[in-house]
């Protein structure tokens, strides 16, 4: 929006087939517009944050680790709080990150919070409290691990998210897609999403 007009600019994150795109979040300290993205060239991975500041786009405002794809965005306090999933389901534990929105550098992330072994699929900031939404489907062969909905928080000093609620669920079947968690609201310090489960 500029002097009362509003201007539609289509935007290439990357030339690459191949890519996801997480919700992303305009941050109300600097009024940047923060974006989660996931891309796959010849099998590798390419995870990054872009952002748009004033009329300026940055393709990579922040690389994240390869292994790992980003999830939808929070802000917390004055840092972006970056949910980061394993590419490949339970072969390592979700960690979210807090990124003080500086140069593209891990000199720059706050914290590393480890969230568990479950996929952290939403995240979000609610009275100064982390709270992360995760999935665990037991994905490998002969897992006697029922699937489940997990529920966790973080606050500054814990040295890892802790659980604070868990549903069992009677399928392994959890969002068809996998893009119904990359929606959310936050109104009225409620997080509001959208999840296709069998309970």
């Amino acid at each position: 929006i500029n002097s009362g007009s509003y201007t539609a600019t289509v935007r290439t994150l990357s030339t690459v087939a191949t890519r996801d795109i997480a919700q992303g979040i305009v941050h109300s300290k600097a009024d940047i517009l923060y974006i989660p993205y996931y891309t796959t060239t010849n099998g590798i991975s390419s995870p990054a944050i872009a952002s748009l500041s004033a009329s300026t786009w940055t393709d990579i405002a922040l690389t994240l680790p390869q292994n790992m794809i980003p999830i939808p965005l929070a802000e917390y306090g004055n840092y972006l709080a970056i949910g980061l999933k394993p590419k490949n389901a339970e072969s390592e534990n979700s960690v979210a990150m807090l990124w003080d929105r500086g140069a593209d550098s891990f000199d720059n992330v706050h914290e590393e919070i480890d969230w568990g072994q479950e996929s952290l699929e939403l995240l979000e900031e609610i009275d100064g409290i982390l709270v992360g939404i995760s999935t665990f489907v037991g994905a490998t062969t002969g897992d006697s691990i029922n699937p489940k909905i997990v529920f966790k928080y973080w606050t500054p000093g814990m040295p890892r998210a802790k659980q604070f609620l868990e549903i069992s669920l009677t399928s392994a079947s959890v969002n068809a897609g996998n893009s119904l968690f990359w929606t959310k609201h936050k109104i009225n310090n409620r997080i509001l999403w959208m999840m296709s489960v069998e309970i």
